[in-house]
């Protein structure tokens, strides 16, 4: 499944295979899915993490993307995900646009 997301002209797809989730952007190609990880920017994942504040970005990075897929992993179902994932783009300002199979 394939859920769009958009915030003004941003558009996000978002793609989950088990715990590994993918997104792509106009940016990138819409159907150049790569690791959602790289879209955290340090603000989100202090704000996730604030244990990582006063580190390297270096750490920053890479512990929080470690911590959460983690996290991810945690979640008994892909729904949940689902969830986390569109509160984390909504606070962003992202919004839900549509679903496709994929």
């Amino acid at each position: 499944m394939i859920r769009t997301y958009q915030s003004g002209q941003a558009v996000i797809r978002v793609k989950i295979d088990g715990t590994k989730v993918f997104c792509s952007t106009l940016h990138g190609g819409l159907d150049n899915f790569i690791d959602f990880a790289f879209l955290f920017d340090k603000q989100s994942l202090l704000r996730e993490f604030p244990d990582l504040r006063g580190q390297p970005d270096e750490v920053i990075y890479k512990e929080g993307g470690k911590r959460w897929y983690a996290k991810l992993e945690a979640f008994k179902e892909e729904e949940e995900i689902w969830e986390y994932i569109e509160d984390e783009l909504a606070g962003k300002g992202f919004i839900f646009i549509e679903e496709v199979s994929g």
